[in-house]
């Protein structure tokens, strides 16, 4: 989402809340400052399978790590098919409302265990992303470190 109207949430209100233990942060590269993480952001949210005026744009808080997690400022998301099957009700338990997206690249807000450095280029992508936890559809997106 766009540097120009960045907006930040804490994110547990869209979605199931926490990632599952088996998601993974990637090293993307070498680090790249570091900002103050707002309290609420922009996300695409789908509230029930439908056409595409189904996904909406809204504020939601950025979520909050514990440890073993990492939060994650989005620079880039990917779209895939999976978002279409996702939109189209076709993704097995999925529980909605949910923010999509099953990868994205970015920059390390926060990571309480420390197992990434804030400011540190990330990238994450699919272990229930955007269909078991919230995705990458935000400016802001919640994975486990590990």
């Amino acid at each position: 989402m766009g540097d120009d109207q960045t907006v930040e949430v804490r994110t547990m209100g869209a979605g199931s809340g926490r990632p599952p233990a088996s998601r993974r942060a990637f090293l993307a590269g070498a680090s790249a400052g570091t900002a103050a993480v707002p309290g609420t952001m922009r996300a695409v949210v789908l509230d029930a399978p439908g056409p595409p005026s189904a996904l909406a744009i809204r504020e939601l808080p950025v979520p909050v790590p514990s440890a073993g997690q990492v939060l994650i400022r989005v620079r880039a998301f990917g779209l895939n098919r999976l978002e279409l099957y996702l939109r189209l009700g076709l993704s097995e338990g999925v529980t909605f409302p949910r923010v999509p997206g099953v990868e994205a690249v970015g920059v390390v807000a926060e990571c309480p265990g420390g197992e990434f450095r804030a400011g540190q280029q990330v990238a994450t992508l699919t272990g229930g992303m955007g269909r078991v936890f919230d995705g990458g559809y935000a400016d802001y997106t919640c994975v486990p470190a590990a």
